[in-house]
């Protein structure tokens, strides 16, 4: 599929897959830090401070282990919601009038968006086999 888009489209999906993984991030933060919340309420990741101590500016943001990873699985449900509607949408709009479901590529379409759906929900943190053993 990379070799249909544009040059810049292809440069920033190779900066996203060289970047760190938000999933990992919120892994190792919630996970190494749930039994350390009662004692040190400040946690550091890449340049930014979440403290539960108090607010000490207007865009301080409180995560506790617990909060930052309902944020993450809550985005992830999001993401979720938006990929059973586009599946919704291609079915009502192309595969129920399509004698075939054949994509712009030559995919088999719906199933394609179903297990994109299905992948999606796999990533939450909060459940199943790779969720952090703590939770």
């Amino acid at each position: 599929m990379r070799l249909h888009m544009p040059p810049s489209h292809r440069a920033f999906l190779a900066q996203l897959e060289a970047a760190p993984s938000v999933r990992g991030a919120v892994q190792r933060l919630t996970c190494h830090n749930i039994d350390q919340a009662s004692t040190n309420s400040s946690h550091s990741f890449g340049g930014s401070d979440y403290s539960n101590s108090g607010s000490s500016g207007s865009n301080s943001r409180a995560l506790s282990g617990a909060g930052l990873l309902e944020a993450y699985d809550t985005a992830v449900s999001e993401l979720e919601k938006f990929r059973a509607q586009h599946r919704a949408f291609a079915n009502s709009y192309i595969a129920q009038w399509s004698k075939k479901e054949v994509g712009t590529g030559g995919s088999d379409f719906m199933p394609a968006l179903a297990g994109f759906r299905d992948a999606t929900a796999a990533h939450k943190l909060s459940q199943g086999p790779r969720a952090c053993p703590l939770h």
